[in-house]
C-alpha cells in the first residue's frame, strides 16, 4: 500500500492550512513545499493567506508525500464524500481517455486494484505494463556511427587516434564505424520516464517494479539530452507501433516532471491539464465517433482569415445530413440563468458571419441536458446565399450533462450525444 497521503479537491476550490480533507490534513509544511513551487508552477494554482486556491486544471500534482488530485468542478454542489471524488476521478480517466490527451488506459481492471490510490499511481501502473510489453515484444534496434579501438578492420581508420593509441599495438585498429544495436532514442526516452517513476513512487510495489524494469534495459553507451524537442522528434513508424502507448505516458511524464536539482525534497510531478482544452477535445471526439454512422459530419478547430494575418477558429463545425452547418463553440464554466457574456455572444456572430450560417451553439457543462431557444442576433439585409425569408443570426445555448448517478456516483453517460442531438430540436 502507498503511504503517501492522496487529497482531492475540485478546481477553483481553495486549500487551507489546517483543513482535513479525505482524512488527511493540509500542513503548514504541505503550504510551504506548495509555495517553493509556485516560483515554477504558478499557472496551475494562486497563493493566498495561508493557503492555495486552484485555477482551471485537473490531474494530479505530485510532491514528496502528498498527492492532490484536482477534479473537474461539474455542477454547482460538487460532493465532499471520498466515494464520490473517487468516481469523480475515473470520470475524469474516461474524458481524458476519450479526448486523447492522454495515453492511459479505460479505467478497467486496473483502476479497481487501485481504488484506494491515487490518479498518480494509475499513471504509472499503467506506464509499467507498456514497458513491460515493449520488453516482451523486443526492444528496437537502430544503426549509429561510433569510433573506438576493434580487434579487426571495419569502418574508416582514423590515423591520428591510431597514432596516439595503437602505435605498439597491431592488433588493434582505431576506427569509425556503423553499430547496430538499442542505443535507439525512443528506448532512452522510456529509460529516462521509468528512472522518474522509481524515483517519484512511494508505493514499494510499484518501485520494486521500476527497478526490475530498469535492470532489463541494455548499458547504453550513449546519453542524450531528453526534452520536448527530442521527443517530439519521434515519429511513431511501423517498427515503432508497439512503442506508441508506452512514449505517450513517457512523455507525459518528462515534460511534466520537476526535479529538485539539490536533490532534497521538493521532486514535483504536475500532469495537469486546461480543463476548458479537456472539454472541448471530449465534446468533439465524442460527437465524431457517436455520429459517424448517422450522417453527421464533425471538423475540429477550422480556421478562416479574419483581419491581416490573424484567424477565427470555432471549436467545432457540425454539418447536419441535410448539409446544414451548425457551429458549436464549447465552453467549460457553470452558465447561470441561461445567460451567456456578451463576449461569448460576439465571438458567436463572427463565426455565423465567417461560415455562412444562421445557426451556432454555445455549449456549458451542467447538471441536466438542456437547449434553450434560439436566440435572434440581428434582422440584416439578405445575402445572396441564403434565402430571403431566412436572413436572421441565431445562437442557442445548452447544457450538457456527460454522467449519470450509478449508486448515487457519477459515471459516464453512455447516450450523451444522443441526447444532445434530440435536444438541439435541429
Amino acid at each position: 500500500m502507498s503511504s503517501a497521503r492522496i487529497i482531492r479537491c475540485y478546481e477553483y476550490e481553495r486549500l487551507k492550512v489546517g483543513r482535513e480533507i479525505d482524512g488527511h490534513t493540509f500542513t503548514s509544511d504541505d503550504l510551504n513545499g506548495l509555495q517553493r513551487i509556485h516560483e515554477s508552477q504558478s499557472l496551475y494554482f494562486n497563493l493566498i493567506h495561508n493557503g492555495v486556491q486552484f485555477k482551471n486544471y485537473v490531474g494530479v500534482l505530485h510532491m514528496q508525500r502528498l498527492t492532490i488530485e484536482i477534479l473537474p468542478k461539474a455542477d454547482n454542489h460538487p460532493s465532499d464524500e471520498a466515494e464520490i471524488k473517487q468516481a469523480w476521478s475515473s470520470l475524469l480517466i474516461e474524458m481524458l481517455r476519450i479526448s486523447g490527451l492522454s495515453k492511459v488506459g479505460s479505467v478497467g481492471k486496473a483502476h479497481q486494484r487501485l481504488r484506494n490510490n491515487s490518479l498518480l499511481e494509475l499513471y504509472l501502473h499503467h506506464f509499467l505494463n507498456e514497458c513491460e510489453e515493449v520488453l516482451r515484444i523486443g526492444l528496437v534496434k537502430s544503426y549509429r556511427r561510433d569510433s573506438g579501438n576493434v580487434a579487426a578492420l571495419k569502418g574508416q581508420i582514423l590515423f591520428n587516434k591510431q597514432i596516439q593509441n595503437n602505435l605498439i599495438r597491431k592488433d588493434r585498429m582505431y576506427t569509425r564505424h556503423q553499430v547496430y544495436d538499442h542505443d535507439h532514442l525512443v528506448n532512452h526516452v522510456l529509460f529516462e520516464a521509468l528512472k522518474i517513476v522509481e524515483r517519484l513512487s512511494v508505493n514499494s510495489s510499484m518501485k520494486s517494479r521500476a527497478r526490475r524494469t530498469l535492470s532489463d534495459f541494455p548499458a547504453f553507451k550513449s546519453h542524450p539530452t531528453i526534452n520536448a524537442t527530442t521527443i517530439n522528434r519521434i515519429a511513431i513508424t511501423r517498427k515503432l507501433h508497439h512503442y506508441e502507448d508506452a512514449l505517450g505516458l513517457a512523455k507525459l511524464i518528462l515534460l511534466n516532471f520537476s526535479p529538485d536539482l539539490r536533490r532534497g525534497t521538493e521532486d514535483v510531478l504536475a500532469i495537469l491539464f486546461d480543463m476548458n482544452m479537456l472539454w472541448e477535445r471530449f465534446i468533439f471526439r465524442s460527437l465524431q465517433r457517436g455520429l459517424k454512422d448517422d450522417g453527421y459530419r464533425v471538423s475540429y478547430q477550422n480556421s478562416k482569415v479574419f483581419w491581416n494575418r490573424r484567424r477565427v477558429k470555432p471549436d467545432i463545425v457540425l454539418t447536419t445530413p441535410a448539409g446544414d452547418q451548425i457551429v458549436v463553440d464549447t465552453k467549460w464554466k457553470l452558465i447561470r440563468d441561461g445567460k451567456p457574456s456578451d463576449a461569448d455572444l460576439k465571438q458567436m456572430f463572427v463565426y455565423n458571419l465567417y461560415w455562412k450560417t444562421n445557426r451556432s451553439i454555445l455549449l456549458y457543462p451542467g447538471d441536466s441536458t438542456q437547449s434553450g431557444e434560439w436566440g435572434r442576433f440581428y434582422e440584416g439585409k439578405p445575402r445572396p446565399d441564403v434565402d430571403e425569408s431566412d436572413v436572421y443570426h441565431y445562437c442557442k445555448v445548452s447544457t450538457l450533462k456527460i454522467w449519470e448517478e450509478t449508486n448515487f456516483k457519477p459515471v459516464l453517460k453512455k447516450d450523451f450525444v444522443q441526447e444532445f442531438i434530440h435536444h438541439l430540436q435541429l
